[in-house]
């Protein structure tokens, strides 16, 4: 397991059992742990025991730190221990830092819904609740990642780094839906906290949208982005490693330079224009149709396609029902539906 993957499933397990600060000082600390050592990822990550390991011992020192102290400074374990009256006061200042100052910017933000405001980027996690538009300037990052129950996501180019959350979702429970962002570390994060048993069935994703800009002629070097209800419309950002996107009912519709693309919908259509070469694409449809278009040579490229009731196009051309193989490149292509068309094309 690496580092990304271990850290994902770490946040997954941890996600509404601490406190949003706690949470991100624990992500930190490991990702530190990672960055410190000298030795690979996987062996890092083996020595420090699966994440629903690491979470049970995360879990269980915050649970005797409430005992010691109201709010604990989010450190280590060894830490804690030698926690002094100094460092509860630093403490102090720190909760009012980070619930004071947040919501008193969702206040201002309530005061005039007709307006966008643009405020300037923080180093804590951001909520946008009902009824909210926020939108703010980023200093630049090389990694994206997001995770929301449902929004409309959208990635753009322009002239700066910036992001916007609207979130019209009306819900005024106590555990309304929010929007969250960070962006530490090179990485932006985005994701949507709510109670677990109120998903927002009959929530529209175009009440809830992600804008994500980033400046012309930059790549990131990842992005990993899963949306449970939402489609994602992603046009020029290039990315020099792996894309990865994943929705339960949505589109995926993707123009740009990859490196390798991994991009799936459980009810939707996957639409994959590559601006250049990819070294592998595998886009996946439960019910919907996927079309993928290249610009290169069809000789570099070994593919596969498989669809259970579609048709299957091969530059334009109807080929043989249900499966096609070929190719002997080197680059692989994988193309799968359960009940809709699929189509390759290289230009």
């Amino acid at each position: 397991m690496n580092k990304a993957e271990f850290l994902k499933e770490l946040h997954d397990i941890l996600a509404g059992k601490l406190p949003p600060e706690e949470l991100d000082d624990v992500l930190s600390y490991y990702e530190a742990y990672f960055a410190d050592s000298e030795e690979d990822e996987e062996t890092v990550s083996g020595r420090l025991g699966s994440p629903a390991s690491v979470a049970e011992q995360v879990l269980k020192d915050a649970g005797e730190s409430a005992r010691q102290v109201s709010t604990p400074p989010p450190a280590s374990a060894g830490r804690r221990r030698r926690a002094a009256p100094l460092i509860i006061s630093i403490v102090i200042g720190i909760i009012l830092v980070i619930f004071v100052l947040p919501s008193t910017l969702l206040l201002a933000l309530r005061t005039d819904d007709s307006l966008t405001p643009t405020v300037s980027e923080s180093n804590t996690p951001v909520l946008v609740s009902e009824d909210s538009d926020l939108s703010v300037e980023l200093s630049p990052f090389d990694a994206l990642e997001l995770d929301v129950a449902v929004a409309s996501v959208q990635i753009r180019t322009g002239s700066n780094w910036s992001i916007r959350l609207v979130n019209q979702s009306q819900d005024t429970s106590e555990d309304s839906y929010q929007l969250n962002y960070r962006n530490r570390n090179g990485i932006l994060s985005v994701w949507s906290t709510s109670n677990p048993t109120d998903v927002l069935p009959d929530q529209s994703s175009a009440d809830i949208l992600v804008y994500v800009t980033i400046p012309e002629g930059i790549a990131l070097d990842r992005a990993e982005l899963a949306l449970g209800v939402g489609s994602l419309d992603w046009s020029g950002c290039a990315v020099s490693g792996k894309l990865k996107a994943e929705t339960g009912v949505g589109n995926l519709d993707v123009l740009a330079s990859l490196g390798v693309a991994d991009l799936s919908a459980g009810v939707g259509n996957v639409e994959l224009k590559l601006a250049a070469p990819a070294d592998k694409a595998d886009l996946t449809a439960g019910t919907g149709n996927v079309t993928l278009e290249i610009t290169d040579d069809q000789s570099d490229y070994s593919w596969q396609l498989s669809t259970g009731t579609g048709d299957i196009r091969l530059n334009g051309e109807i080929m043989s029902p249900f499966l096609l193989t070929g190719g002997d490149g080197n680059k692989m292509l994988s193309l799968s539906s359960g009940t809709g068309d699929l189509s390759l094309e290289f230009q």
